[in-house]
Order: structure tokens, then C-alpha cells, then sequence
């Protein structure tokens, strides 16, 4: 399950899992900042990303083959070549798209959708 959050300032989305992890993907406007970060049970948490808007050097989709049924995620990538998952409301690929039309309008990076078969 995915949330959105929109103001002027920022752009949150966020998913939960099985094993009870929430990941949150925040852009601030203000800071023009990107943050990645993940907690279990609501109570520990870890920061995986927190970096300048000049960091990002892509946004997309990116479209997996599995057993021949095909899913849709988004991603971002940062200079130092990492890449990291966005959360997003399912596995298709409006829903993808969607977000990276989001994300690349807010910070204003190159739009980069992939393919793995």
C-alpha cells in the first residue's frame, strides 16, 4: 500500500510490507532535498538517502519480466551510481509512471525508464 502526500513543499509517498517495514520516499521543495528511509513496527528506523537535489542524476520506470508476467516500479538513481526504489500505489505501470512524472517535475532531472528481462 502506497500514500501520497502533496503541498507546495513536499512530496511524500510512502509503502508498508509483510514484515511490518514502512518505506518513505520524501522530496522537500524548500531544502531541495531527497530523502529515503525505512522503520520497522513504527519504532526503528534507518536513513538510507539524504542528499541534495544535484545528487539525483535520473528518474523512471523500470519494468521487470516475472515467469512471464511483467510488473512496473520507479526509481531513482544518484550520482555516485546507487539506485533506490520509490514507493508506488502497485505494480503497473501507470502507477510508475505516475510517480515519476511527479518526482522528475518537482526536481527537475532526465526522465530515464528501463527494461530487465
Amino acid at each position: 500500500m502506497t500514500a501520497l502526500t502533496s503541498s507546495d513543499q513536499m512530496l511524500v509517498y510512502c509503502s508498508h510490507d509483510l514484515a511490518f517495514r514502512q518505506w518513505t520516499f520524501e522530496i522537500d521543495r524548500d531544502q531541495k532535498r531527497l530523502r529515503l528511509f525505512r522503520q520497522w513496527f513504527g519504532l526503528w528506523g534507518r536513513t538510507v538517502v539524504d542528499c541534495p537535489f544535484e545528487d539525483c542524476v535520473a528518474v523512471g520506470t523500470v519494468e521487470y519480466n516475472s515467469d512471464g508476467y511483467m510488473t512496473y516500479g520507479a526509481y531513482f538513481k544518484l550520482i555516485d551510481g546507487s539506485w533506490h526504489a520509490i514507493p508506488t500505489r502497485g505494480n503497473s505501470f501507470e502507477a510508475a509512471a505516475s510517480v515519476v512524472r511527479q518526482v522528475s517535475g518537482a526536481i527537475g532531472i532526465p526522465r530515464l525508464d528501463i527494461k530487465y528481462s
